[in-house]
């Protein structure tokens, strides 16, 4: 995830003269679809007064009756548009999709020269036009598979096949069979151990805590993912995967959006004669802990097609789950600004294990191997796609010194004394601490935000979180959700 933002609030001691004056400097910048940067209404002001606030484009309201769909899991809401996926909840039919990319019209967004721009919600003028490029980029990344499969095409994906926004510390992408898989090569570990101040992580924080992650999850509607591995000897164990693909459902920079599928470790069954020693009763020490879990990588709204993306538990028993490896960005995938990566609209998806407090005398990976992940197309066929992951990997376990701070007071602009606040998601609390700290660094000046024409508010905030992460408490479902612990 790349940090934009501080993700804490700089109180007014923290911020000098210069630092403001270089923070505010050279945030214009450019629409990757050339919108023209008119003022498209959406502004910093509360969502509740620029529009519905469904998340869906043309959706009607969501207050109204349920229409079920077929669907395994809980119904979909009235204003869930499925006629638009060809085929709703697998794959992507293939016989009428375009062979050139889709032009994908956007609104238009004003980039201030101070500041972030607000993006409306949703971003894209017809959401017909971003399922159509999602199925060609599926489906032309099948048909390679399964050429590759044929002895007709190299291993290495060639760049047209590959998401335009994706990570670029992501190198190479090269199809392996499945007998050639190696799990060492398939991961990056982070690896739980004692807290260190001298040695803080900042992608992944917990130091208890084991990541084991995928660089990227790439693969086409209706193909599945299969994890094989075992147990680990920890407190906790679960698996996370992006949902299924849905426009209003941002996943920008592999971070902020929607939340995750989750598995936990006591739903899990295992294989025949092996013991899951999560469950009660079990033991905790057994020596044949295998098991096995797929994902179905579909097309459709996660919340009508996944039982387990329900709340307030988000859980469900049983090995599978439905979930997504082609995912929009949304606009801060497209806009490019100092705000904003820029690299386009596409990325892969994401999955990530955790073990949480391994045994002391396991280790950081519980006793346990790696586990091992293919990929399976619709034919049968066993596949993975393999990322050179180098710098990813060393961002993953970058580490700096704890940085000494004073205790102090919330500032002004959180009231005082008002202790910890809670907010939603990864990206609100970003951008709060972004506000907070323009806010107090310019009253340490005698400035008013206003007097600049600046609005810092909780309003800007809820805003923007809605426009870039497509979050909110009041924006439809899975935009209001929190799945998981880093949702």
């Amino acid at each position: 995830m790349t940090c934009m933002w501080p993700r804490r609030g700089l109180g007014a001691r923290s911020l000098s003269t210069l630092a403001i004056v270089g923070a505010l400097i050279g945030a214009c910048g450019t629409n990757g679809h050339g919108s023209t940067r008119a003022d498209a209404g959406s502004g910093a002001g509360d969502p509740s007064d620029s529009g519905p606030l469904d998340a869906r484009s043309d959706a009607g309201d969501d207050s109204g009756g349920e229409r079920d769909l077929g669907l395994p899991g809980p119904r979909a809401p009235e204003g869930d548009r499925a006629p638009d996926f060809p085929r709703l909840g697998y794959g992507a039919d293939c016989d009428d999709v375009p062979e050139e990319p889709v032009a994908i019209a956007v609104k238009p967004v004003e980039v201030p020269a101070i500041g972030p721009p607000v993006p409306p919600f949703p971003y894209f003028e017809d959401r017909r036009e971003v399922i159509t490029e999602a199925r060609r980029l599926s489906c032309a990344l099948e048909a390679y598979v399964k050429r590759w499969l044929d002895g007709e095409v190299p291993a290495e994906l060639p760049e047209a096949l590959l998401p335009d926004g994706r990570d670029r510390d992501l190198g190479t992408y090269r199809l392996v069979r499945a007998e050639e898989i190696r799990a060492e090569d398939q991961w990056s570990v982070r690896n739980a151990g004692a807290v260190d101040l001298e040695g803080l992580f900042g992608s992944f924080q917990d130091p208890y805590a084991t990541y084991i992650v995928a660089p990227s999850l790439y693969a086409p509607f209706g193909s599945r993912v299969v994890l094989e591995g075992e147990f680990p000897h920890a407190r906790f164990f679960d698996v996370q995967v992006t949902p299924s693909f849905l426009p209003e459902a941002h996943r920008y920079d592999g971070a902020v959006g929607v939340g995750e599928i989750p598995l936990v470790d006591v739903d899990i069954e295992p294989l025949p004669g092996h013991t899951n020693p999560y469950r009660v009763g079990a033991d905790r020490t057994a020596e044949a802990r295998g098991y096995r879990v797929e994902f179905d990588l579909a097309m459709g709204d996660p919340t009508a097609l996944e039982p387990a993306f329900t709340p307030p538990d988000y859980r469900a028993p049983g090995n599978r789950r439905i979930g997504g490896a082609i995912l929009f960005q949304g606009p801060f995938g497209d806009i490019e600004s100092a705000w904003s990566h820029g690299r386009g609209m596409w990325d892969g998806g994401s999955l990530w294990i955790r073990y949480y407090a391994p045994d002391d005398d396991a280790g950081p990976l519980g006793g346990v191997p790696l586990p091992k992940m293919h990929y399976v197309l619709p034919d049968g066929r066993p596949y993975f796609i393999q990322v050179d992951a180098e710098a990813f990997d060393a961002r993953v376990n970058k580490a700096k010194p704890a940085r000494p701070t004073l205790p102090e007071n919330p500032g002004p602009s959180l009231g005082g004394d008002v202790g910890w606040a809670s907010q939603m998601g990864i990206y609100r609390p970003v951008i709060s601490g972004f506000a907070i700290g323009y806010t107090e660094g310019l009253a340490s000046l005698g400035v008013d935000p206003g007097d600049l024409g600046l609005d810092f508010s909780p309003a800007f905030v809820r805003a923007l979180d809605r426009g870039v992460a497509g979050r909110g408490e009041r924006v439809a479902a899975p935009g209001n959700y929190e799945p998981s612990a880093t949702s």
